[in-house]
């Protein structure tokens, strides 16, 4: 059950004599907190700010804390700078505090209760787009929420005018920057497919994209498919999808797909005129054979890959401990590049993930390592697991997903980072 919050102060100078456990937030971040029975194996209570939970004196429980932000521990009645630690109720109050704070640069942390978060987009005017399996959000730049409608929404996508196109699992939907729809029209056979496994994500998919004029284009399981600004069906073509679902249109709007080199070891490009003809592509534009790209807003190519225990993007290339490959993704952010990879592949709900932030002549202006915290065996990996990467025009950068504490998995999750 979810405890009720106090106020740390006072609740605890009126209950300081009374049995009892008290938990506290301190350092500004979000995080949750769980207090577990150690007798009985069951949950006592779940926090999510300061709290006071009833036990007995001589109980034994163990605490989990985990965030989406930055952990700085527990201590108090038990000291840990692990994710969780056991200590037995006193006769009188007993007093843990757990420490979360904001990470390096950022501007806001979300989280939702109504799944994982699977993409994002930002508009021109800086406000962020992010998709779950039930809901459609805009997020004003200081995370305030502008609007929230109940659409089932696998990719999104931002075009001119802060429009929004979205893709379900059967439609896409162009909508006004106030979220009204202005037209909806069935996926074209080429164009299903949302590139994602529904239950877990094993890698950062763009497969819609929008054109200057307002064009979109979708990359799907079999083919890539476009349709004009009104929404009429363009053009439809047979192009390999299967598990490589990237797409981007560059500002020529010419629209462009990854597909499986003939080694199967790389990506090689297709490029398609407005029109549909079939423009020269390039071969094996990566060393590796899963990834993501994109055409940043002056027409540069942005493209990330891995496989084979590591992962390459900018000219860089990192080992991993997974032996296949890890999910990551990159953003353009202005001028700026923005690159976000994974590794820890023996951690299911939650990775240690890297976001490194490379200026136009390629120097690194940043980099932020997100550790997740681990509980015992039998419980899940705590903190957040990464599945979008989006960039706005001013530079901002959002990364979206998952968050996971010990009693509530698949939590959708928002950060904001600053230029």
């Amino acid at each position: 059950m979810d405890a009720a919050p106090d106020d740390d102060d006072a609740a605890a100078t009126s209950e300081l004599a009374a049995p009892g456990l008290r938990i506290a937030f301190t350092g500004g971040g979000l995080g949750e907190v769980s207090v577990f029975d150690n007798a009985t194996f069951s949950t006592i209570a779940t926090c999510r700010a300061s709290c006071t939970v009833p036990v007995t004196p001589g109980q034994s429980v163990q605490i989990t804390a985990a965030t989406p932000q930055v952990y700085g521990g527990l201590s108090g009645a038990c000291t840990a700078s692990g994710s969780f630690c056991d200590v037995t109720a006193g006769a009188g109050q007993t007093r843990v505090t757990a420490t979360f704070t904001r990470a390096p640069g950022e501007v806001f942390t979300k989280l939702f209760d109504d799944g994982a978060i699977q993409s994002a987009a930002y508009d021109g005017a800086g406000r962020l787009i992010v998709a779950s399996h039930s809901q459609l959000t805009k997020l004003s730049p200081t995370g305030a929420t502008v609007w929230q409608l109940p659409l089932a929404v696998c990719n999104v996508a931002t075009g001119p005018n802060n429009t929004i196109y979205a893709q379900s699992t059967t439609s896409v939907m162009k909508l006004a920057g106030n979220g009204t729809t202005l037209w909806t029209q069935p996926l074209d056979p080429n164009a299903v497919g949302c590139g994602r496994d529904d239950s877990h994500f094993e890698g950062f998919v763009h497969n819609i994209a929008v054109a200057s004029d307002g064009a979109v284009a979708i990359h799907g399981d079999t083919g890539v498919a476009r349709w004009d600004r009104n929404g009429a069906l363009t053009w439809s073509i047979a192009a390999g999808g299967e598990d490589i679902h990237g797409l981007a249109i560059d500002l020529h709007g010419v629209v462009v797909i990854t597909v499986e080199s003939a080694n199967a070891e790389s990506m090689d490009l297709r490029r398609f005129a407005a029109d549909g003809t079939e423009l020269p592509g390039q071969e094996e534009v990566t060393p590796q054979h899963t990834g993501m790209f994109v055409i940043d807003p002056v027409g540069r190519f942005l493209i990330t890959s891995s496989g084979h225990s590591h992962t390459d993007a900018l000219g860089h290339s990192v080992r991993l401990s997974d032996a296949d490959f890890a999910p990551n993704g990159i953003a353009a952010a202005s001028s700026d590049a923005v690159w976000l990879f994974e590794d820890n592949d023996n951690d299911f709900f939650a990775r240690t993930w890297t976001m490194q932030r490379f200026h136009a002549d390629g120097t690194l202006a940043s980099s932020y390592v997100a550790v997740p915290g681990h509980s015992q065996a039998s419980s899940p990996d705590l903190g957040t697991s990464p599945h979008d990467l989006a960039g706005a025009l001013d530079g901002h950068v959002a990364v979206v997903g998952e968050f996971n504490a010990r009693d509530s998995v698949f939590r959708g999750w928002v950060t904001a980072f600053a230029p």
